[in-house]
């Protein structure tokens, strides 16, 4: 087996394992044929630590499928296709989440519809999920 799909594997199980902690397991494509089926959307202002989160989570998800993932804020966010909220996000507020009342290092990964909202607690949270990632 190829070390890519080794780390895919790994990957995809851990991902799936915490998706099942914080809520219903639902499926949803980010990726297909090697082309982006979701963007991944930050709060307009986002801070760097938000910022630096959605990069990597960028570049982990173009190197386990070959696609290229762009990162938007919620003012240019096209309304088509999966979205990977990263952060404190209007649309994450909607349904009652909020990283102010999370621990410094504790996250949530929660799916709403076929969108996926993953915020950390300030200052480290958002840091440390994209960490945890790989």
């Amino acid at each position: 087996m190829a070390v890519t799909q080794i780390l895919s594997n790994r990957i995809l199980l851990v991902f799936v394992f915490c998706m099942g902690m914080v809520s219903p397991v639902r499926a949803i494509v980010l990726a297909e044929a090697g082309k982006a089926k979701a963007s991944i959307v930050l709060a307009t202002g986002a801070g760097s630590a938000e910022q630096t989160a959605a990069a990597e989570l960028a570049d982990y998800l173009h190197r386990i499928t070959g696609a290229t993932f762009p990162v938007l804020t919620e003012e240019e966010a096209i309304p088509r296709g999966s979205r990977i909220l990263v952060g404190s996000t209007a649309f994450a507020a909607g349904q009652g989440l909020d990283g102010r009342n999370l621990g410094a290092e504790a996250w949530i990964i929660r799916t709403v519809g076929q969108d996926l909202i993953i915020m950390g607690g300030m200052p480290r949270g958002d840091d440390l999920w994209c960490l945890s990632f790989p």
